[in-house]
């Protein structure tokens, strides 16, 4: 046998030692990484989200709906009254921002939310609203930060 020989054996015995060394420890590492990436993968509700970059946007159209919900049906705490307008957009523009939350909007309806009391008055006129997005890459809702109707001509 020549020396040669000789080392690939003690290397192949190596070899083998050392696979029947990690070989219980294989199982155990399999089972963590699997019961890592089942926590990862149910826990990622509670995960923090890139929430939406500042925007903000002025629309006019015309109210289509007007209704008072209960903030607990879209998941806001502390329970409050909350105003929601289903607007028809006629025209917007972006107002001094890079995000356009709008753009694929206009003759569209879009509901707009807002925390101040707003008059059933303002069903089927034509408002003025500058409207902010809030929200994450989960989603979002359209804030009204003003609104004034539009007098008639």
């Amino acid at each position: 046998m020549s020396v040669r020989t000789l080392i690939m054996e003690n290397h192949l015995k190596r070899l083998v030692e050392y696979r029947d060394t990690f070989l219980p420890y294989q199982r155990r590492i399999t089972l963590c990484l699997v019961l890592i990436s089942l926590f990862l993968s149910f826990n990622t509700k509670y995960c923090i989200a890139v929430p939406a970059v500042p925007n903000e946007s002025v629309i006019e159209g015309t109210v289509q709906e007007f209704s008072i919900v209960s903030s607990n049906l879209l998941n806001i705490m502390p329970e409050q009254t909350l105003y929601r307008l289903t607007i028809l957009i006629e025209s917007y523009e972006n107002a001094d921002t890079d995000a356009d939350y709008l753009s694929d909007k206009k003759g569209k309806t879009v509901q707009l939310y807002s925390k101040e009391k707003i008059s059933p008055e303002i069903f089927g006129k034509r408002v003025w609203v500058k409207v902010r997005y809030a929200g994450d890459e989960r989603g979002g809702l359209y804030w009204i930060k003003e609104i004034s109707m539009i007098p008639v001509k």
